[in-house]
């Protein structure tokens, strides 16, 4: 990164304030010399949010857009959205959904969640409490970009929930000094604003991957584990 870059970086970040400004370097150091990671585990503070609120009323025409199984996508599957067929039939094993957005008969966005657990990465899995589900692996085609596609996305999925009476609080994971994120919580309504609930860590060296899930967290129950491993280690509801 060339000076000038860096400096411009630097004065954007100065202006989250000395202490975030601090950490951030911090974390980010870990991370570039130790390979340590530090991740903050969030949930929705409700089923209503301001997002909710921002979605359309209605989906025009030109694309519409449909709740599937993954294993409907196979078809519309290639190497240009990132999909393939060992990815979908292994998110259809773990009753994962899928809602995607067509044009002219092509797939031009699509979103998954799970409600049960879901890859993290390299061996390691990701387990989510009951009663509530994880977006992961988005994709909108370039062409298509900026045009609200995860609107329509977002409409699609609460519109079934709510007519089903299956509405559940999402619940994700971030970098702990991903503050460009973190910041635009501060801007929401308070009644809006997601809680905070524990964090993860991973840490990759010698070829190894060793992880540890705060207390906070194993008692929310969103925790790490190994591929295949049972829930009951960790996971307090089961």
């Amino acid at each position: 990164m060339k000076w000038q870059e860096w400096a411009d970086k630097f004065e954007e970040r100065s202006g989250w304030g000395v202490p975030r400004l601090v950490a951030y370097y911090f974390f980010a150091g870990l991370e570039r010399f130790l390979n340590l990671h530090v991740y903050r585990v969030w949930v929705g503070s409700g089923i209503r949010s301001a997002r909710h609120d921002q979605l359309p009323k209605e989906i025009p025409e030109e694309y519409p857009t449909c709740r599937l199984e993954p294993r409907d996508l196979i078809p519309y599957a290639s190497e240009k959205n990132g999909l393939d067929e060992a990815f979908l039939e292994g998110a259809q094993t773990r009753g994962d959904r899928a809602t995607a957005v067509f044009s002219k008969n092509k797939i031009v966005s699509y979103s998954f969640e799970s409600t049960t657990r879901t890859p993290f990465e390299h061996d390691l899995e990701l387990l989510i409490p009951p009663g509530f589900l994880y977006a992961y692996k988005s994709w909108t085609h370039p062409d298509f970009r900026r045009r609200g596609l995860t609107k329509y996305i977002g409409k699609v999925k609460f519109d079934e929930r709510w007519a089903n009476g299956g509405l559940k609080r999402g619940i994700w994971y971030i970098k702990f000094h991903n503050y460009p994120s973190l910041l635009t919580n501060v801007y929401q309504q308070p009644q809006h604003r997601p809680l905070y609930v524990g964090s993860m860590v991973v840490l990759k060296a010698l070829g190894r991957t060793v992880y540890f899930n705060s207390r906070r967290a194993k008692w929310f129950g969103c925790v790490l584990v190994r591929e295949g491993e049972g829930a009951c280690r960790t996971y307090p509801y089961t």
